[in-house]
């Protein structure tokens, strides 16, 4: 999964792909090709009461990779956001 170079500017594209699908178990490798600091945290938005505490990739720098696991998640769909850039969001699905 990468975040795409731009996505920092509102109504670009964010992550590429923006629905993830994995097997309960896999991990997800991230790297981040913006110019700025990035993060892939679950959660529809800041304001969700589960942001942060199924899966968070904590705050990746410029040319940065980080992987978050899926081994504890039930399967089904999660939404992620970047905690620095709200309006960048995406989906997780797990089979």
């Amino acid at each position: 999964m990468t975040i795409l170079a731009g996505a920092s500017t509102q109504g670009n594209p964010a992550y590429s792909p923006d629905a993830v699908t994995v097997k309960k178990g896999d991990s997800v490798a991230v790297t981040n090709k913006d110019t700025v600091p990035h993060t892939i945290t679950n959660g529809k938005d800041p304001s969700d009461p589960k942001t942060g505490k199924l899966f968070d990739t904590s705050i990746m720098m410029p040319a940065a990779s980080a992987k978050f696991g899926t081994t504890k998640l039930a399967a089904g769909n999660y939404p992620f956001h970047c905690s620095v850039h709200p309006y960048m969001t995406g989906s997780l699905k797990v089979q």
